[in-house]
């Protein structure tokens, strides 16, 4: 009969997910419970091989897309939640795109960044939309906060480099 428990020591913990999520995010308020990237990289691994599609409909802080993008999976992140996708889950994937975030299975994955992916906005089939969540607009969010991370992220290349 094989063995389906998965202890702390093979899958992670919320805390050290939390943690993880703390140090790409410092000084800000992060999910209670996340996932770890090893408890994802488990299942993902049984449940997918190379090229495969991962589809989360509750994104999240990301740990799902970053995962399955490290693992070389296709993935669909679906988020209700504008300002979620604004702090978490842009941000983070822009890191592992730029190979910028260590932390999770990057080192177990061998990941060093690459790949792209699209943000979509999709309108609500019922009820009506806000103005602050209107396509157009949030597309000049996005880009209006992509722009300050980018350069953030040149300027860190730029110091390692010298370092």
């Amino acid at each position: 009969m094989p063995f389906t428990v998965w202890g702390a020591t093979d899958t992670g913990t919320n805390d050290d997910a939390k943690r993880h999520l703390m140090t790409m995010f410092p000084g800000g308020e992060v999910f209670d419970t996340p996932k770890p990237e090893s408890l994802i990289e488990r299942i993902i691994h049984i449940a997918t091989n190379p090229g495969e599609l991962v589809v989360d409909i509750f994104g999240g802080s990301g740990t799902t897309a970053a995962v399955a993008h490290k693992m070389r999976r296709r993935w669909v992140v679906a988020e209700r939640n504008t300002q979620t996708v604004l702090d978490f889950l842009l941000p983070r994937l822009e890191r592992v795109i730029d190979g910028t975030d260590p932390g999770g299975v990057t080192e177990a994955t061998s990941w060093a960044g690459g790949g792209c992916f699209e943000v979509v906005h999709v309108s609500p089939r019922f009820g009506t939309l806000t103005n602050r969540c209107l396509a157009e607009v949030i597309k000049q969010r996005l880009v209006a906060q992509a722009e300050p991370r980018r350069l953030s992220l040149v300027r860190e290349r730029a110091r390692s480099a010298a370092a």
